[in-house]
């Protein structure tokens, strides 16, 4: 359903983790507090100002890859946009949960200890694994590449009934690599060519023969 409404499936994978993640929250927390929620409430942690980070890291599971979704969706990539597109998404789904995890540490403490881990472990994956490709490409930058082209196929979409032409750009190499370009500013022709990359996020963002 994702693909064939926005041709992308990386939001709809995204999507059906979190539910899966909501999915085991409902289905064991309420258990461990249970049988762990005594011992907790007795383990005497001082408060600190940083506490109310916590509210941030929780916000940031759903709400960081959903804004890097829409920043990705709605801003074009290309050499002039490539930093402040890619260090927005990193700082939103890779900076911010992993500074905002670190105050919750001082409350893994008693039985519950491993269960408070996995919590905080999965709770910070799911943001910083999206955002991990734009972290990369934004710490490393674009690289010149000589490759050779095999497919170059614009991607089309069926809405209401009508053949949609997009801006998305399928490019097969021969190596086997299938990178993304935007098609309306960047021309990949099949054959020998010079490409641009961001190779983390495998988008080509400038082409030359």
């Amino acid at each position: 359903m994702f693909w064939f409404r926005f041709g992308d499936l990386r939001f709809g994978i995204a999507l059906a983790g979190f539910l899966l993640l909501l999915a085991l929250a409902v289905q064991f927390l309420p258990a461990l507090d249970r049988k762990y929620g005594a011992e907790q409430a007795a383990l005497k942690v001082r408060p600190s100002v940083f506490d109310a980070l916590g509210v941030v890291w929780l916000l940031a599971i759903p709400f960081a890859p959903f804004l890097a979704w829409v920043i990705g969706s709605l801003a074009t990539v290309n050499v002039r946009t490539w930093r402040w597109v890619l260090g927005t998404e990193a700082f939103l789904c890779v900076a911010v949960p992993l500074t905002c995890v670190l105050p919750l540490l001082r409350y893994v403490r008693g039985r519950a200890a491993p269960y408070s881990l996995l919590i905080l472990f999965l709770g910070t994956l799911f943001p910083v694994s999206i955002g991990w490709s734009s972290a990369a490409d934004f710490v490393r930058g674009p690289q010149w590449e000589h490759v050779d082209v095999a497919s170059s196929i614009r991607v089309h979409l069926i809405y209401r009934g009508r053949d949609i032409p997009t801006r998305t750009l399928k490019v097969r190499l021969a190596d086997g690599r299938v990178l993304e370009a935007d098609a309306e500013q960047v021309d990949v022709r099949t054959g020998a060519c010079r490409i641009l990359i961001l190779n983390s996020s495998r988008q080509i963002l400038a082409a030359e023969r």
